[in-house]
């Protein structure tokens, strides 16, 4: 169940999984307790937006960034959390990732936090790939062509 209170939706303890229910309020223990249980910390949900379109694929790290959590954000990202999934809203065709959304809502510090951490791990990923291309394991010169 939810209920909208100005340009904030509250969510019953029930209508969320715990790890997305602690993210979204920024309860580090929770959140900790439920990282250390096992929970997927890149589970992913259907929830209504303001508008009630359906955002699909609404991840802890989402409803941290959301709420301006940076401190929770921080606790996922460390747990394994992709910062790079996205959601998205059928209806409209919007696609948002947990930077979006904090930008979006003007939470600047997180925003940034996870812009950062969007460009750190986008590098990891290109430096991933520029060794693991076929033309880099192989020598550039066969051994029976050197000739000493």
């Amino acid at each position: 169940m939810q209920q909208q209170m100005s340009n904030k939706i509250i969510f019953s303890s029930s209508a969320l999984p715990r790890i997305h229910m602690a993210a979204y309020e920024g309860d580090i223990q929770t959140l900790r307790s439920a990282i250390a249980d096992g929970e997927d910390v890149n589970s992913r949900i259907d929830l209504p937006n303001q508008s009630q379109h359906t955002v699909c694929g609404v991840t802890p790290l989402y409803l941290a960034a959301q709420a301006g959590h940076k401190e929770a954000c921080e606790l996922l990202i460390a747990a394994g959390a992709d910062v790079s999934v996205k959601c998205a809203v059928p209806e409209s065709g919007d696609v948002f990732g947990p930077a979006d959304i904090a930008l979006i809502h003007f939470n600047l510090k997180t925003w940034f936090y996870l812009a950062a951490e969007q460009t750190r791990r986008a590098a990891r990923v290109s430096r991933r790939r520029q060794f693991q291309s076929s033309s880099m394991a192989q020598p550039l010169v066969e051994h029976s062509q050197l000739v000493i």
